[in-house]
């Protein structure tokens, strides 16, 4: 069980994301360690966008959506500890992306995130990531940022 202060509710996460419903892809943050690991959470649940409207037969949730869920756990695990000011000030790109999927998500799922460390620089980065449904592995993610901080890109 995590210490208290070691999860960030949904409020946090839309005060340090720049997305916004219905593209917030996280529910909230169950455990993290500042500069080492982050496990996040979001439920798969029948009223999700993505699947909305879609063949009644089809019920598995697009694979493109957990790297973008992976990508904005990534980056909850860089600002974690950053004001709204100082998140605000950073604009983050994903680049490479290097994914490997061994099942599909369906709904009704709850997925878990786990992002670990990998290198953040002051220009760049990569973190490693899995999603988990339960205890099965259902991916492993790389993925590599480019980081722009505004007062750089006005010296530039």
């Amino acid at each position: 069980m995590p210490e208290i202060g070691n999860t960030l509710e949904y409020a946090d996460l839309k005060r340090i994301l720049p997305q916004a419903y219905p593209f917030l892809m996280l529910d909230r943050v169950v455990d993290y360690k500042k500069n080492e690991y982050l496990t996040a959470v979001k439920n798969i649940t029948v009223n999700e966008w993505p699947v909305t409207g879609c063949n009644e037969n089809i019920s598995t949730f697009p694979e493109v959506l957990l790297i973008e869920a992976a990508a904005q756990a990534a980056l909850v695990f860089c600002n974690i500890d950053k004001t709204e000011q100082e998140s605000q000030s950073v604009q983050y790109y994903i680049g490479r992306t290097k994914a490997e999927f061994f099942s599909s998500v369906f709904i009704g799922d709850q997925i878990r995130i786990s992002i670990l460390t990998g290198k953040i620089m002051n220009q760049s980065g990569y973190v490693s990531g899995c999603v988990f449904v339960e205890e099965q592995k259902i991916a492993e993610i790389d993925l590599f940022l480019s980081i722009l901080r505004k007062n750089e890109a006005k010296n530039a």
